[in-house]
C-alpha cells in the first residue's frame, strides 16, 4: 500500500502544480482561473491526505493492498498532467480543452484509486472518515 500511496501523492502534487499553472495561464478569464484554484487546493490537501496515510503506515506493518497499480496505468494517469503541462506551456490549449483534460484525468482510476486507500485506511482510524466524506464531494 505504501507503493500505491507514493505513487498517489506523486499525482496530487503534480495535478496541483498544472492547475495552478493553468490559473496563470487563464487569469483573464476571472470565474475559470477561480474554478481552477479551487481544484489545485483539493489536489493539495489531497497530497496532504496522502501524506498522513504514509505516516500512518509508517507505524503500522504493511498492509497488502487489494489493488495494484501497473506501470501503464500509472503513466497513462500521470500523462493527462504532461499533456496539460505542455498545452499550457505552449499555449495550445482552450479552456474548453483544458476542461476536457481535467475531466479525462478526474474521470480516471485515479480518483477510484484514491477513494480505496481512503476507505481501507477509514476501517483502520477514525482519522480517513472525513477525507473520504470530503472526497465524495471532489468527484
Amino acid at each position: 500500500m505504501k507503493e500505491i500511496i507514493k505513487w498517489l501523492r506523486n499525482v496530487e502534487h503534480l495535478a496541483n502544480e498544472v492547475y495552478l499553472q493553468a490559473t496563470v495561464t487563464h487569469s483573464h478569464n476571472q470565474a475559470f482561473s477561480e474554478f481552477l484554484e479551487k481544484i489545485a487546493e483539493e489536489e493539495a490537501w489531497h497530497y496532504h491526505v496522502m501524506g498522513s496515510a504514509a505516516n500512518l503506515l509508517d507505524e503500522k506493518p504493511e498492509i497488502i493492498p487489494a489493488i495494484s497499480v501497473d506501470k501503464e496505468t500509472g503513466d497513462r494517469i500521470l500523462q493527462y498532467f504532461y499533456d496539460l503541462q505542455d498545452g499550457l506551456k505552449n499555449k495550445s490549449l482552450s479552456e474548453e480543452l483544458i476542461l476536457e483534460k481535467i475531466i479525462e484525468a478526474e474521470l480516471s482510476e485515479w480518483n477510484d484509486i484514491f477513494l480505496y486507500i481512503i476507505n481501507s485506511l477509514k476501517e483502520n482510524t477514525r482519522e480517513f472518515n472525513y477525507p473520504a466524506a470530503q472526497f465524495q464531494s471532489h468527484l
